[in-house]
């Protein structure tokens, strides 16, 4: 399980430039940078950390608007941080002297700036990876640090609550629908979920670039599905050795498009056929039909 969590961390720091950590729930050792915080707020974290239910996420936002991530599933805590994302500091209120709120401006804007779409998506990717596409009933709220401090929100602390359910990006959707397909070995399903991913970035400018980046993310994506899937190392290592060499000389549309839907078929094949190997030849052919023709 933690290997997969931490296949899924390395896609996160790749993809949103944030930094990712995982405790056990049992030996948490994590504190808010004093700089950028009160030990008040440091108090509250840890609150959450003793409260929190599994299948969680929660946004922090501490007075200085750094943010940070908590996702909290079997038995672990995921910590997302600390990010930025458009809002700004009120410096002029928090710091007394023209020097230290410079030196603040400067450490915030050496944060990774991240979207809230982003950071939701890679949150939820942990539940992807764990749990395949039927993750998507996550309790997802955002907590004000500094409305706990002020006891404006003591109770709930809880502003603009949603379920990932009803606020899930639908990208997000489609990377949880693409592992579980890969998972098991449904190329058909695989190979749609791939082409309505790749759609937009066909269309839009710096076309091959996107398209090459998705590929990446693709990749990402797809060996966690196999890993979830309990195909071995040895065979995984040899699939995306050969993607990435290839990957390294498209020059076209056409062939980016095909390098990627040859990796799900051959993703997809080990899939099924690690999962035939307890299996008869009789039962192993059939399954293997169901799966090309669902």
């Amino acid at each position: 399980m933690d290997a997969v969590i931490n296949t899924a961390l390395l896609y996160i720091t790749a993809f949103c430039s944030v930094g990712a950590v995982m405790y056990r729930r049992d030996s948490i050792d994590f504190h808010i940078p004093m700089e950028y915080s009160p030990p008040q707020e440091d108090q509250i974290l840890h609150q959450l950390f003793l409260s929190c239910p599994e299948n969680t996420i929660r946004h922090l936002v501490t007075q200085l608007m750094v943010r940070y991530t908590l996702v909290f599933l079997a038995g672990r805590v995921v910590i997302l941080g600390p990010y930025r994302t458009g809002a700004e500091p009120p410096v002029e209120q928090l710091f007394a002297s023209e020097a230290n709120r410079r030196q603040f401006r400067e450490e915030f804007s050496r944060l990774p700036r991240v979207s809230a779409g982003n950071i939701q998506l890679a949150a939820g990717l942990l539940f992807a990876a764990l749990y395949g596409s039927g993750a998507t009933d996550v309790d997802e709220q955002e907590i004000d640090l500094q409305r706990q401090l002020r006891g404006d929100a003591l109770q709930a602390g809880i502003i603009n609550a949603r379920t990932t359910k009803d606020a899930v990006p639908a990208r997000r959707d489609e990377m949880f629908y693409y592992i579980s397909q890969i998972r098991s070995g449904n190329y058909q399903n695989a190979i749609a979920s791939f082409r309505r991913t790749m759609q937009p970035r066909r269309i839009n400018s710096f076309s091959l670039v996107r398209t090459i980046e998705g590929l990446s993310s693709l990749r990402t994506q797809t060996y966690i599905a196999m890993v979830l899937a309990g195909v071995s190392e040895v065979n995984t290592d040899i699939l995306f050795l050969q993607f990435r060499t290839k990957g390294r000389i498209l020059a076209n549309m056409q062939d980016a498009i095909e390098l990627g839907e040859d990796m799900i078929a051959r993703a997809c094949a080990l899939v099924r056929q690690h999962r035939a190997e307890g299996y008869s030849t009789p039962v192993s052919v059939a399954l293997d039909y169901i799966h090309q023709n669902l």
